[in-house]
């Protein structure tokens, strides 16, 4: 088998390896070897094509989809192509999508004010997540973002919150080791 050809691997293997806690972080580990030869068998799984021998799609048996997203999160700007199915599962309501959209480095016009919108969710976490990923990928200006958090208080703060705890996070790394 080829480590750079996991296409010509059975995609099969991967998906039920995801399917157990105990098995899902060496998929996870193999599939980050991939790089970008990893994104088709990721676009499958968050599609919905792949499917089980018993015709289940893989990502509605929950912890295969966690894994896809967790690794297209991992993969940073090389999981760029997986943008729209990333914004997809944020559609959903799935906050770790909002965590590996901010780790694409750059965002479409339609992430971004897919993101924005989020802002004004009652959901505390998501919130915090699109927060981060709006700064993680220099969106935070972007006229979407202005408009909402100029019209919510509470999505001012919680941006406001994530750029101080951000910032926080860069200092502490910044520090030279004890």
């Amino acid at each position: 088998m080829s480590t750079n050809q996991p296409h010509n691997r059975s995609a099969h293997s991967f998906f039920e390896k995801f399917c157990s806690p105990a098995t899902m972080m060496e998929a996870e580990e193999e599939l980050l070897v991939e790089g970008v030869n990893a994104i088709p068998l990721l676009a499958e799984l968050l599609e919905g094509t792949a499917r089980n021998v018993h015709g289940v799609p893989y990502r509605a048996l929950g912890l295969p989809l966690r894994c896809a997203v967790e690794v297209s999160g991992r993969l940073g700007p090389a999981a760029k192509p997986l943008e729209r199915l990333l914004l997809d599962e944020l559609a959903r309501g799935y906050v770790p999508a909002a965590m590996a959209l901010g780790r694409l480095g750059t965002l479409e016009e339609r992430s971004v004010r897919a993101l924005a919108s989020c802002l004004e969710s009652s959901d505390a976490d998501i919130v915090a997540e699109v927060a981060v990923a709006l700064i993680n990928c220099g969106r935070i200006a972007h006229p979407a973002v202005v408009r909402i958090t100029g019209s919510s208080k509470r999505a001012a703060i919680h941006v406001l919150q994530m750029q101080h705890y951000l910032a926080r996070q860069n200092f502490i790394a910044s520090l030279p080791a004890p």
